[in-house]
């Protein structure tokens, strides 16, 4: 992961082929906060994880996702359940959910993207209970 992390601060990433262009900082943080939660080295894995969710942009909603989970699994891991459930209610995550619903929206008559809203919406009704 330090090699990783090494190469592509020394990388030209304009010579990158397209389909490698996702490819950057934040990316490099995802995917090492998900090796570091597997390995259980969850002290490491919430340092890389808020880094690679501070810098993901919305655009990204999916990996963005995966960041705030695995952010909040590392907090749940190292015993800090009060910071868990406040990264999973917190303001900032719903609207990068209510975020990526609008923009997928657009193809509501697709079968998931249809079941995706109703579970959004329950989510967010349980949210809005608590």
């Amino acid at each position: 992961m330090n090699e990783a992390e090494c190469y592509f601060e020394r990388a030209d990433t304009a010579e990158d082929s397209d389909w490698l262009h996702y490819v950057g900082a934040a990316e490099i943080q995802s995917e090492t906060c998900h090796c570091l939660r597997d390995l259980k080295q969850c002290r490491e894995a919430l340092g890389h994880a808020q880094r690679a969710a501070d810098s993901t942009v919305p655009e990204y909603a999916r990996t963005l996702g995966f960041c705030r989970m695995v952010l909040t699994q590392s907090h749940l891991l190292n015993g800090e359940l009060e910071a868990a459930g406040d990264t999973l209610q917190s303001a900032r995550f719903q609207r990068y959910v209510t975020d990526f619903q609008a923009e997928v929206s657009r193809h509501a008559a697709i079968p998931a993207v249809a079941a995706f809203h109703e579970k959004v919406r329950d989510a967010l009704a349980r949210l809005d209970d608590d």
